[in-house]
C-alpha cells in the first residue's frame, strides 16, 4: 500500500481558493476578523471522519475485530477516531481557477451570497502551525484502504463521490490533556467542546476578491459595498461572470 504524505498542499503555492457564503456569514468574517471552525460531527457529511469500508473490513479479517488495532494510548484507534469528531474543526474551501456553478447552489444559503477568492499560500500565511492545511483525497470506500497512523487521516479522505468539492480543508484539533492513574498525559476525549471556534486572520493579507452570486438582485452588490465601506475595507467587488449575457 503506497504510504499516504500529510498534509497535502497545492504543488503551485498561488493555487485558486475559493469560499462561498452567505452575507451574514461575510459580515462576521470581517466583524471578527475571523475565520470560523467549525466542529465535525456538526458538518453535514454523516460520514465526516469516517473510515473506509474497505479499511474496516480488513482489520476485521486481520484480527478478527477492527478493536485489534489500538494508537499509542493503547485505545482501539477506530473508537478514538469516532471520539475525536467531537474534537476537530473544520474550515473548508474550494479549489478552483474559477468560480463554479455547484458551489454557488450548494454551500450559499439564497441568492445573497458571496464568494472569497483567495490562495493557498495566503491562507497558510493567515494560520499557525496548529493548524493543518491540506487537499482532500477522494476514495472508493468499498475498494480503498484509508492510512490510518495520524488523527486527521479521516477528516483529509471523503467518498468519492463528493469528489467535484475539489476541497482545501483547514483542520484544527482542539485537544483537552489530563493526568492518567499511571501519571502519563493523555488526551481527554470526554471533555466538552464547543460548536465553533475563531482563529483571528488578516484579512487584507487574506482576501484578493469578493464575488458577487450569479443569482443575486441587482441591488444586492450595493449592499455589499456600502457594508464594506462601514468597515472601512477596500477589497475588490466582482460580478460574476456568469451574469454576462450569452452571445449566439
Amino acid at each position: 500500500m503506497k504510504e499516504f504524505v500529510f498534509p497535502v498542499a497545492p504543488s503551485n503555492p498561488r493555487t485558486r481558493i475559493w469560499r462561498y457564503m452567505s452575507l451574514s456569514k461575510l459580515i462576521s468574517m470581517i466583524d471578527s476578523s475571523s475565520l470560523y471552525f467549525s466542529r465535525s460531527d456538526l458538518m453535514s457529511d454523516p460520514f465526516e471522519g469516517s473510515s473506509s469500508w474497505r479499511s474496516v473490513s480488513k482489520y476485521k479479517e486481520w484480527y478478527g475485530d477492527e478493536r485489534g488495532i489500538v494508537n499509542s494510548n493503547g485505545e482501539p484507534l477506530f473508537d478514538h477516531y469516532r471520539k475525536m469528531k467531537n474534537y476537530t474543526y473544520l474550515n473548508c474551501w474550494h479549489i478552483s481557477a474559477s468560480e463554479s456553478v455547484a458551489m454557488w447552489r450548494l454551500y450559499s444559503e439564497g441568492s445573497e451570497c458571496v464568494a472569497i477568492r483567495s490562495t493557498y499560500l495566503k491562507l497558510r500565511e493567515s494560520l499557525n502551525d496548529e493548524v493543518y492545511i491540506s487537499k482532500v483525497k477522494y476514495l472508493d470506500f468499498e475498494k480503498e484502504f484509508m492510512p490510518v497512523g495520524h488523527i486527521s487521516y479521516p477528516f483529509v479522505h471523503k467518498l468519492k463521490e463528493y469528489s467535484f468539492e475539489r476541497e482545501l480543508r483547514c483542520i484544527y484539533h482542539e485537544m483537552v490533556e489530563k493526568i492518567g492513574r499511571d501519571g502519563k498525559t493523555y488526551f481527554d476525549l470526554t471533555a466538552n467542546s464547543p460548536q465553533g471556534i475563531k482563529f483571528k486572520v488578516n484579512m487584507d493579507a487574506l482576501i484578493d476578491e469578493i464575488v458577487i452570486s450569479p443569482f443575486s438582485p441587482e441591488w444586492f452588490s450595493k449592499v455589499v459595498e456600502s457594508i464594506l465601506r462601514k468597515y472601512d475595507l477596500e477589497y475588490k467587488i466582482l460580478k460574476s461572470k456568469m451574469r454576462r449575457n450569452p452571445v449566439y
